[in-house]
């Protein structure tokens, strides 16, 4: 039985988890990746002698995570995260008040609940995020005698920034009626968790024994013929495979950066361009020599 070729394009978790998968049953595996590196979102900087996440450092819910049995796996350290999130108020160089933040937070959640009762109620229709927070908003203001302070309102705008990082874009450009899709299957569960020690030796791990290619961008996927994938990459290498796995982010197919022949079905092309790709930076790090906070 002649055995089975596969390239895999992207070097990311994913792409590398795959990788080793087919290669555990006995498939030829080569996975390509476009940068100088391997590990996509999960990168760390250890130059202030910590690990500190360039990207993807979280573990959402740690019952039954494969993540978390790579750690396990790898002796990687993780720690759980409480409930807890204590937050200062620039303005007045202080712990923010704990009864105004509470209030603010709750007021937050019956918002997001109302929204939700919007979408069961009106199946057609959408407006962005922001759009139908406002209004809720200030629904609820106007129908209680509360007087909304500017402490509440910096609070408030603390949650729409953490709804914004969550999402990875403004909330005017996130649909109200599809922005919490993921909370529609299921999640794992119990506390979610940071890697303490960062990512590193999870890529280094899971890219052990794999036949990886780094700084080999592939430009075009030729598979107009059965059983046989031709690559073309930047720098003018040609690969061939019977399969190809693609794991590369969204924002690639958005950009064009690689061509399909023949082009890819008219569904799959409306699908991807009406899916958002979310863009987070992380730019800053502070080491502090000592504890300054109990």
């Amino acid at each position: 039985m002649r055995q089975l070729d596969v390239i895999v394009i992207g070097a990311g978790v994913s792409g590398l988890g795959v990788a080793r998968q087919l290669r555990s049953f006995g498939v030829k595996v080569t996975v390509l990746e476009a940068k100088s590196r391997t590990g996509g979102r999960m990168q760390d900087d250890w130059s202030l002698g910590v690990a500190v996440g360039c990207g993807a450092q979280l573990i959402t819910g740690i019952v039954n995570n494969p993540i978390v049995l790579m750690c396990e796996q790898a002796k990687v350290k993780y720690r759980p995260l409480g409930d807890d999130c204590p937050l200062i108020d620039s303005c007045i160089g202080r712990h923010v008040n704990a009864a105004a933040d509470r209030l603010t937070d709750e007021h937050f959640n019956s918002i997001l609940d109302a929204i939700g009762q919007w979408k069961l109620k009106s199946k057609n229709g959408d407006i962005s995020l922001m759009e139908q927070i406002k209004l809720v908003h200030e629904k609820l203001l106007s129908s209680v005698d509360f007087r909304w302070t500017k402490e509440h309102d910096r609070l408030f705008q603390w949650q729409l920034g953490n709804v914004e990082f969550s999402c990875g874009s403004r909330l005017s450009d996130v649909s109200a009626r599809n922005w919490d899709q993921n909370e529609c299957v299921g999640q794992f569960a119990g506390e979610h968790a940071i890697l303490a020690e960062g990512s590193s030796e999870i890529i280094r791990k899971l890219s052990e024994g794999l036949d990886i290619r780094c700084s080999n961008p592939v430009v075009s996927i030729d598979y107009s013929k059965p059983d046989k994938v031709i690559l073309h990459t930047e720098n003018g290498r040609k690969y061939q495979a019977n399969k190809v796995i693609l794991s590369v982010p969204l924002a690639v197919y958005h950009r064009g950066i690689i061509q399909f022949e023949p082009e890819l079905p008219d569904d799959k092309s409306e699908a991807l361009r009406n899916l958002g790709a979310g863009l987070n930076r992380k730019k800053v790090a502070v080491k502090i020599s000592a504890k300054i906070l109990d």
